[in-house]
């Protein structure tokens, strides 16, 4: 597509909006005085107001002139289930919280996950994850007691978690399992994540086996869909569909 004047336009004026040269609920000048500014037609400039407007950049009120809109929150891709990998590239100041640690029987969808016996106990920590202070997303780990014989406070806080406690515990990673969903939060998450009860959330949930296919960790995963989004990266070899006749 050529880039037409109308386009350059609309591409400074996003960005300054992005940059916070204008602020959400900042007037603009009108078409006049940013045609004159820019030493670009009106026509022209009505053109790229109305590009804005249609990708919510701006809103165009009568006898107020076009109003600056405030930028939806950034989403944080997450590829190929790289936590680790999506904070370190693109939210380098997340913080990670650890609510609770305790020993207990897991629950039953957890049991049997992890494949262990009525009895069996594992140590089952809660964190939060936030960025700004923002709440935007909370876990629940499960490792049977056999395998968190070395597991630490600080490991649990890390975005390096995973890694950190495979080479503590002596494990080599085979697979993990994951499974996505879209639900509705319970009262108990919404209330943690500053969302109502009726916002979708996105869950993950995440069993890692061991080279001997043994489960090792269940993680639960719940997610501010307006803050998060997954993204998968297939091969040429995955994509290819071969056909026999």
């Amino acid at each position: 597509m050529p880039d037409t004047t109308y386009q350059r336009l609309y591409n400074v004026l996003r960005e300054r909006i992005h940059s916070g040269e204008y602020l959400p609920g900042q007037r603009l000048l009108n078409e006049r005085e940013l045609s004159e500014r820019f030493g670009v037609s009106r026509i022209t400039t009505r053109h790229a107001l109305m590009l804005l407007q249609r990708d919510g950049y701006v809103e165009r009120r009568p006898r107020c002139g076009t109003v600056v809109r405030p930028l939806p929150p950034r989403k944080i891709p997450i590829v190929d289930g790289d936590f680790a990998g999506a904070v370190q590239t693109e939210a380098k100041n997340l913080d990670r919280r650890l609510i609770s640690r305790y020993s207990a029987q897991p629950p039953d969808y957890v049991r049997r996950a992890l494949g262990l016996l009525k009895h069996d106990v594992c140590v089952i920590a809660s964190r939060e994850e936030s960025l700004d202070s923002f709440p935007i997303a909370l876990d629940n780990t499960f490792i049977p007691h056999e395998y968190g014989r070395k597991l630490s406070d600080s490991m649990l806080k890390s975005v390096e978690f995973l890694a950190l406690w495979l080479k503590a515990e002596n494990i080599v990673l085979s697979h993990i399992r994951q499974t996505i969903e879209a639900v509705l939060p319970s009262e108990q998450i919404g209330k943690a994540l500053g969302i109502h009860a009726t916002e979708p959330i996105m869950a993950t949930t995440e069993v890692v086996f061991s080279t001997s296919n043994v489960a090792v960790m269940f993680v639960e995963t719940f997610y501010r869909g307006d803050r998060w989004q997954l993204v998968s990266q297939a091969t040429a070899e995955s994509a290819t569909v071969t056909h026999s006749g």
